[in-house]
């Protein structure tokens, strides 16, 4: 592999999603390495990105070629495709669906980043070359997949960049703030952080929660709030471009999600120094250990409770000194993502 190998990425959507965040961060740390001809191709089902997640555009033009198109469910999606890999000719194509893609390039990588059952239905046993999986839990599951083309690669974050907003939040300097940064929906379950928060309001009168992300599904988290009495003490930001602001204005991350396979807003807070409170799902706890963080059943409210007052408990000073020098450099970091996804290739192009 050289400077001039050709890298085309294609992911059903240009969504603010992990799939392509991740690889926005791939993209990236390979441009920094010198790789110069890189392409992104968005292949949308019936619309284009709304304005909340076209800040992504901007950020993957700067790196790459970016095209589009809008493909609907179709069966014909593939042979668009395939006339934009011949336009192309990539000499590695990292796709993450569609098992029918990889014949027309000459190496193939199917990168799985959830854990869905259907995530694996790209896998292509005669076309594709490698699977890579972002944890462990994930590889597991990938049972029809040769161990030989089997990859583990954990998803890697830039630091996240941001400035202390409390001030503008109207959240004192001296509080305690727990975060929370994604979709605000029956997945992610957000509502558990209202409830905790409202169980804890009078033993802990410091302590206020901030949720950055877009509600769907129908989920009335202010209303919700406000029922349980602590709406003065929930600022809920909507979509926010720089997740930076919110990791550096909280003292931990709180993740309820029902499942994750290896979650980009725990690496995120972990670049500044921030530890986690997660659900005890997907790949979590192959990244938390009791120096940087807490696993944890958060349906379960007494577990939560003490999650929660544990993680206040600890030195934060010391998790900063171990989350930053000896996880997030080494492990998680997109520089060392980047490294790993080289070797990757350089294998299949001997």
């Amino acid at each position: 592999m050289n400077k001039q190998t050709k890298i085309l990425a294609v992911l059903p959507g240009m969504w603010a999603r992990g799939g392509e965040i991740c690889t926005l961060n791939l993209l990236t740390g390979l441009r920094e390495q010198g790789y110069e001809n890189l392409y992104f191709h968005a292949a949308l089902r019936h619309n284009l990105p709304v304005d909340m997640e076209l800040h992504l555009l901007p950020r993957l033009q700067k790196v790459c070629e970016v095209t589009w198109g809008i493909h609907g469910d179709t069966p014909g999606l593939s042979g668009i495709l395939a006339s934009r890999i011949t336009d192309i000719q990539p000499d590695i194509l990292l796709y993450a669906w569609d098992g029918s893609i990889p014949k027309y390039a000459p190496k193939s990588v199917l990168v799985i980043h959830g854990i869905a059952p259907n995530d694996f239905d790209g896998y292509n046993p005669e076309h594709t070359d490698a699977v890579v999986c972002v944890s462990r839990f994930a590889a597991r599951m990938a049972t029809e997949v040769p161990e030989s083309r089997l990859h583990v690669i954990p998803n890697g974050v830039p630091i996240a960049e941001g400035k202390n907003r409390r001030k503008e939040w109207n959240i004192p300097a001296d509080a305690w703030v727990w975060c929370f940064v994604g979709g605000l929906n029956k997945l992610k379950r957000p509502n558990l952080l209202i409830s905790a928060l409202s169980r804890r309001v009078h033993a802990w009168k410091d302590e206020y929660a901030v949720f950055a992300g877009v509600a769907d599904g129908g989920m009335r988290l202010d209303e919700y709030a406000t029922a349980l009495g602590v709406r003065e003490r929930c600022k809920f930001l909507g979509h926010v471009d720089t997740t930076g602001d919110v990791y550096r204005s909280s003292n931990c991350l709180v993740i309820t999600s029902e499942r994750e396979s290896m979650p980009l807003t725990m690496l995120e807070a972990m670049s500044v120094g921030v530890p986690t409170v997660a659900n005890n799902v997907g790949g979590i706890s192959e990244v938390l250990n009791p120096r940087i963080g807490i696993t944890t059943d958060v349906t379960n409210e007494e577990a939560f409770d003490r999650a929660l007052t544990n993680i206040r408990l600890m030195s934060i000073d010391e998790i900063r000194s171990c989350v930053i020098t000896n996880l997030w450099k080494e492990r998680y970091s997109h520089t060392f993502m980047t490294a790993t996804y080289i070797q990757l290739f350089n294998s299949l192009l001997v």
